[in-house]
């Protein structure tokens, strides 16, 4: 959401500016002769203009995206600081610069003095985007009862909607959904928006006719036709979400998910051929899911596609090592047969590295990546053997501390946070010129100043986030790590922050590394599952699900996802005994309401 809140706010904020500054006639220049006496009602007219041509200069620069410039510029008007106009300006320029909170306080501030719609829209975006539901869904429908422009009240209707839909009022927002596309039949939004309730509430019967209009005009927008399959899947008209994922896939060849869940769709039907191809496809783009490409190993051997076997197991267990004692059917054996009998020398070379890396013998593996290095140019085995190469440092070195795929992330972060350094010295040196300080400002310099404590890299990412600066949290949350590799809150907060932006396949790596972290988080370990649920892994999301209850008999969300498996397969006994357990344990009020939604969800079919 951070992604377009700014432009949305800014299109409608400047489109507003005319009518928030009414400029009357000016009246005739009086001759030299004549002696002017100044009047109130001229004085006032004065400070309109000046505050007109405040507006129109602050927002050209505001329009150019140069935010710290921006500032720079209203602080020449910092005489008209008390006025809502400059308020506003100065709202807009904080949510540019993604300093939530100032922003928020400085739109309130301007509504106390001037009760103008656009600023409400913007206080509203503001909330919506902090996570402040509730207010912002209070506000967009006190908007939503004023007389707007179309395309002004086709954004506050989408934002009654979404806040709906957060919110748990999933008949509200399929309404509005529908009828800003009644009137919208090109609204994107409103479409994923359907997708989305239609998922929640498991009733796709209007689906086929939402999509008359909305595959005219999207049949060929991957986000539209992705989410669309999704739905299929999850409501298990696999037919439909083979064709859509199809689609995807030809729309955006290098997005590795649509590969993923056609490997599903296919290995259910016992295509399992298909399957393993569409696996390719995905192995050649994203190789990140240990879990799966576990299964599609086997999958793989037992089509005879041994090299492509070899490529899925070494992946899959240097993701996560743990899996070399799980049952592999034989597999490990069968690639070792093949490479010894039939392999490439590239494949000679990787597996020697590889067979001696996992049966412990580091020396040995240290001595074979040297030669291999020198032999192997495919990338995906030299991907592999970076892996291994940073899990022998880790092994025998501990000055060793990076390997070359941490260096290069380490390089990434490090010029994240020199950006972050030079926006907040750039962003202190107006506030000094306006007389405005930023308490987020300050903890983030305390904690770039401290980046070996990795209690405050997290505080400080915590209080990002609730204040809506995804990215700025994301870079503090990766410096806790740095800082205290076995914390898993970190890597359980960059999981959610990576669902919440549609990212799932790197939200599931995150929480991966999370339970390996901290085997004992029973939260890390149900968030895990219900990804894993939700994305069609049932049979890994149960079993993890399980080892989130061993730990913690009370954890509800490990609860749903035992009960909507249970749903699935159409027990619904079982899943009813679930959701009872977990209304019984949890104490949230709230999650106690949701518990109960789903309880008559499964009741009622």
């Amino acid at each position: 959401m951070n992604k377009i809140v700014i432009p949305l706010i800014l299109v409608i904020f400047l489109a507003g500016v005319m009518f928030i500054f009414m400029i009357p006639k000016r009246p005739a220049k009086p001759t030299k002769t004549t002696p002017v006496k100044i009047t109130p009602a001229e004085t006032k007219l004065s400070e309109d203009s000046h505050l007109t041509k405040m507006s129109k200069k602050v927002s050209a620069v505001i329009e150019s995206g140069d935010y710290v410039a921006a500032m720079k510029e209203l602080s020449t008007y910092k005489k008209y600081d008390k006025s809502p106009e400059f308020m506003a300006l100065e709202g807009l320029i904080y949510a540019g610069m993604k300093n939530f909170q100032m922003a928020r306080l400085s739109f309130e501030n301007s509504l106390k003095l001037k009760n103008d719609p656009v600023i409400l829209y913007s206080l509203a975006r503001i909330l919506d985007t902090t996570g402040d539901i509730e207010n912002a869904n209070r506000l967009y429908y006190e908007l939503a009862k004023i007389p707007l422009p179309p395309t002004t009240m086709k954004n506050v209707r989408m934002g009654c909607a979404n806040t709906d839909l957060q919110l748990g009022k999933t008949e509200n927002a399929e309404k509005i959904f529908l009828k800003v596309l009644s009137e919208h039949a090109d609204c994107l939004e409103a479409y994923l928006g359907l997708f989305s309730t239609m998922q929640i509430t498991g009733n796709v019967r209007k689906l086929s006719e939402i999509r008359i209009d909305g595959d005219i005009n999207f049949s060929r927008n991957f986000e539209y036709v992705f989410n669309l399959g999704k739905l299929y899947y999850n409501s298990g008209n696999m037919l439909e979400a083979k064709q859509c994922f199809s689609d995807a896939a030809s729309i955006n060849p290098e997005n590795s998910t649509p590969y993923y869940y056609l490997y599903r769709i296919l290995r259910q039907s016992k295509q399992i051929p298909e399957a393993v191809k569409e696996m390719e496809k995905f192995h050649a783009r994203n190789s990140i899911l240990p879990y799966i490409l576990f299964q599609a190993a086997i999958d793989a051997r037992n089509e005879k596609k041994m090299s492509t076997a070899m490529k899925f197991y070494s992946s899959s267990t240097l993701r996560d090592l743990s899996l070399l004692g799980k049952d592999d059917e034989g597999t490990f054996k069968d690639i070792e047969k093949f490479v010894s009998t039939s392999g490439s020398a590239e494949e000679k070379a990787y597996f020697e590295v590889f067979n001696l890396f996992v049966n412990g013998d580091v020396e040995g593996a240290k001595k074979s990546l040297i030669t291999a290095k020198n032999i192997i140019n495919a990338a995906n085995f030299k991907e592999d053997l970076d892996k291994i190469e940073y899990e022998l440092y880790k092994k025998t070195a501990k000055e060793e501390q990076y390997n070359s795929y941490q260096s290069e992330q380490k390089k990434i972060q490090e010029n994240a946070l020199g950006r972050l350094k030079a926006m907040i010295l750039a962003r202190k040196a107006v506030a000094g010129d306006i007389g405005k300080t930023d308490k987020l400002d300050e903890l983030k310099t305390k904690a770039l100043n401290n980046p070996n404590d990795d209690k405050l890299q997290y505080e400080t990412a915590l209080e990002l986030a609730k204040a809506g600066d995804r990215e700025g949290a994301k870079i503090f949350f990766r410096q806790a790590i740095v800082a205290n590799p076995a914390s898993y809150e970190p890597y359980y907060s960059l999981g959610k922050i990576a669902k919440s932006e549609g990212n799932i396949v790197e939200a599931i790596s995150h929480l991966e590394q999370a339970v390996k972290t901290t085997p004992q988080s029973s939260q890390a370990h149900s968030y895990l599952a219900s990804l894993l649920l939700e994305n069609g892994y049932s049979d890994i999301a149960v079993s993890t699900a399980e080892k989130a209850l061993s730990v913690n008999p009370g954890n509800s969300e490990a609860r749903v996802v035992i009960a909507r498996m249970h749903f699935q397969k159409g027990d619904k006994e079982q899943a009813l005994k679930q959701v009872n357990l977990a209304l019984k344990f949890d104490t949230d009020p709230e999650r106690k309401a949701e518990l109960e939604n789903l309880k008559k969800q499964f009741s009622a079919k």
